[in-house]
């Protein structure tokens, strides 16, 4: 689900890029296809995927080092991103698109599958020896 969200949001730049009549088009399609291609992973998914990772031991360390991430992205999102667009305007897209073809490759390298696993199968065994699983 992380894929497919990620995937769906990196389609989303397109038309800011090329500037062409039928990609506006798909634009439109595409501005009504992020907000569920969000909320399919970045919504609720995270803190059900990551109480699922984590041993319980390390579990509130984990959710709280997403926690920071995700203030500063918001952070980034509300001071920084219009100041690139009003200096550099429809290339500053170009850096978005950059930054979610990482977060495909990163999630798609880096998240492991939960489905079919138990919980002691997902635990981060390397970990298990510092906080006395």
């Amino acid at each position: 689900m992380y894929l497919a969200c990620t995937i769906g949001l990196l389609c989303s730049a397109r038309y800011a890029v090329t500037g062409s009549p039928s990609a506006a088009k798909v634009v439109i399609f595409f501005i009504f296809l992020y907000s569920p291609m969000y909320n399919i992973g970045y919504n609720a998914l995270s803190y059900t995927y990551l109480v699922e990772l984590f041993p319980f031991m390390v579990r509130s360390r984990g959710l709280t080092i997403f926690q920071w991430w995700g203030r500063m992205a918001g952070f980034f999102n509300n001071f920084v991103n219009p100041i690139g667009l009003e200096n550099i305007g429809w290339k500053y897209y170009l850096t978005y698109v950059c930054w979610l073809a990482f977060e495909v490759c990163f999630v798609f390298f880096l998240f492991p599958e939960t489905s079919g696993r138990t919980l002691e199968e997902l635990s981060f065994r390397k970990y298990s020896r510092i906080y006395r699983l």
